[in-house]
């Protein structure tokens, strides 16, 4: 029997070219993925399978079956890898920052202390240049003067113009 698995093994190892080590890191990798990732990795596991098949037709089915999966699993994580850096070397300790890299994709932006306080004071602001006709430098003075917000005139001028290109936006959704 050990020597049956000491077979299986060196097949294993030539066949994938990947060691141990690797398979068992990219299988608890694939265990921490979401349901459509372990399907594009099966999928790719099929087209190998069918390779491997017509490459060596004598072979064992389990055993061409898990070399399959191992060498999808391998071209997923370095298309992966590829996408989301430019060094392209494949290795497999890298796979955690990719996953927050991921990540940080997808959070969303913080807005800076200035630009909240800029929210809070939006009415007044849009008042001032709207109907009381300041400028925006005259708008940068009452806010230092009345509020003790001191802010440049440009800053300005770019919040107002992203609070009326916002609310265009709402408008043209109604």
């Amino acid at each position: 029997m050990n020597d049956d698995m000491n077979g299986f093994k060196n097949t294993m190892d030539q066949c994938t070219s990947i060691s141990i080590i690797d398979r068992q890191k990219s299988i608890k990798w694939l265990a921490k993925q979401n349901d459509l990732i372990v399907y594009e990795v099966f999928k790719l596991q099929k087209k190998h399978f069918h390779r491997f098949k017509s490459g060596h037709p004598n072979e064992n089915p389990i055993l061409m079956a898990q070399v399959s999966f191992f060498e999808a699993l391998r071209e997923y994580i370095s298309d992966l890898e590829d996408m989301n850096r430019k060094n392209r070397s494949t290795n497999f300790g890298y796979l955690k920052k990719v996953s927050k890299n991921r990540a940080k994709q997808f959070r969303k932006a913080r807005l800076s202390p200035k630009h909240e306080k800029l929210l809070n004071l939006q009415n007044v602001i849009l008042n001032l240049r709207d109907v009381e006709g300041y400028s925006s430098r005259d708008v940068s003075a009452y806010l230092l003067k009345i509020h003790n917000f001191e802010i440049s005139h440009t800053e300005i001028l770019k919040f107002e113009k992203l609070m009326k290109k916002g609310k265009e936006h709402d408008d043209s959704n109604s």
